[in-house]
C-alpha cells in the first residue's frame, strides 16, 4: 500500500500522506481517513514521503515521531522547500515538550499519542482547509474610521493573541482551536511578540 492514493470516492476532500513505519498503524489510520473521503498517500520512511510530496499535491503531511530516514526537524525544513504549504502535524508520545522543540522548524501541529480517529479527521479538515480556505463569506462595506484607528497588523494581532490567551486562562490548545491556528503557530508568536502568559496544558494544570 505504500504511495497507494484511493482517489475513487465522491466528493473528495483532499490529498493527505501518512509517514509511519508501522505498517498496522498507517493501514488503519489509511482507512479511517479513506472512508471520511480524503485520498491518502503512504511512506514508509523520510525519503518515501519527501519523494512522494514531490509527486502530488498534498494538504497535510502526519509523521510518527520515530519515523526513519531523517530528523524531524530536517524532515519538516525539506518538505517546506517542495512544498511550502504543507502543513505537517506529528504523532508523539510527549506532544507538550514536542511542540515547543519542532515549532521553530516550521511543525504546525503536534497529536499525543495514541490519537483517536476524532482527533485524526478534525486535524485532517482543518489541514484542508488551512491550505485551500473556508469557504469566502459574503463581502460586507467596511466602516470608516480615522487613520489613527488603524492598528498595524503586527500590534493588531498581538492584540488578538492576549485577548484569546486571557479567555482559555491560557490553554494553548483552546487558544489554537479559537484562533484556527496550530499549536505551533501559537508557541511561534508567542516568541515574535514576546507575550509571556501563565501556560496551561491541555488539562488545565
Amino acid at each position: 500500500m505504500n504511495g497507494t492514493y484511493n482517489n475513487t470516492m465522491k466528493n473528495n476532500k483532499g490529498k493527505l500522506l501518512l509517514a509511519d513505519a508501522k505498517s498496522g498503524l498507517r493501514e488503519a489510520m489509511t482507512r479511517n481517513l479513506q472512508k471520511a473521503g480524503y485520498g491518502v498517500l503512504q511512506a514508509r520512511d523520510a525519503h518515501e514521503a519527501l519523494r512522494l510530496l514531490g509527486s502530488q499535491a498534498v494538504e497535510t503531511m502526519f509523521v510518527d515521531e520515530d519515523l526513519p530516514g531523517l530528523p524531524l526537524a530536517e524532515l519538516a525544513k525539506k518538505a517546506h522547500q517542495i512544498s511550502p504549504s504543507v502543513k505537517i502535524v506529528v504523532f508523539s508520545r510527549n506532544a507538550d515538550q514536542a511542540i515547543q522543540e519542532l515549532a521553530p522548524a516550521g511543525v504546525y501541529d503536534v497529536l499525543q499519542m495514541p490519537v483517536s480517529e476524532p482527533r485524526l479527521l478534525l486535524s485532517a479538515r482543518q489541514g484542508t482547509e488551512r491550505v485551500q480556505g473556508p469557504p469566502a463569506p459574503e463581502p460586507r462595506p467596511e466602516p470608516q474610521r480615522d487613520q489613527g484607528e488603524i492598528l498595524p497588523f503586527r500590534e493588531e494581532e498581538k492584540r488578538i493573541i492576549e485577548r484569546a490567551l486571557r479567555i482559555t486562562g491560557g490553554n494553548i490548545q483552546q487558544t489554537a482551536r479559537a484562533l484556527k491556528l496550530g499549536r505551533a503557530t501559537i508557541y511561534r508568536k508567542l516568541r515574535k511578540y514576546d507575550i509571556h502568559p501563565r501556560l496551561k496544558n491541555d488539562r488545565g494544570e
